[in-house]
């Protein structure tokens, strides 16, 4: 016993000193700008902040506002959101629904009904959300040439 936990404990040491070796890896060619201009590093930004804006996590900086079709489509997927959770509150009292029966059939099938809807729902809600934002991404695509991130 006492051995198999000490082998557990090399492996996981082992595991970390890995992904020590390997994090320093990918991290000591940043330390290599160290004495450059500041240029490298403000275009370094501004690519990173560009490729954000080109996902759609930022805001683009050169925008003038949201538009209306932004805060319509905004409107939508924050609905769609607080729908999901809700559907996914009902998954999760019907398993409890479940747990508690104690075998009572009635009870159990009751639970059973409740999940088999909830998921039902769930999925409804997340096929309306992948067609509204292919949707909305579909206009923006037509104004701005931007692809959808699906």
């Amino acid at each position: 016993m006492a051995a198999a936990m000490l082998k557990n404990k090399l492996l996981v040491l082992k595991g970390g000193l890995a992904l020590f070796l390997l994090s320093y890896l990918f991290c000591a060619p940043l330390s290599s700008f160290a004495q450059t201009s500041g240029d490298i590093n403000n275009r370094a930004l501004n690519n990173l902040k560009n490729s954000a804006a080109t996902a759609r996590i930022i805001e683009n900086v050169n925008s003038e506002g949201k538009s209306a079709y932004n805060i319509v489509s905004q409107i939508i997927n924050t609905l769609l959101a607080a729908l999901a959770v809700y559907f996914f509150i009902l998954v999760v009292f019907g398993g409890y629904r479940w747990m508690v029966a104690g075998g009572n059939k009635t009870k159990v099938d009751a639970a059973v009904k409740l999940l088999y809807q909830a998921a039902i729902g769930f999925l409804i809600i997340a096929i309306a959300f992948i067609l509204s934002n292919l949707i909305f991404f579909g206009l923006s695509n037509i104004a701005t040439q931007i692809k959808p991130p699906l």
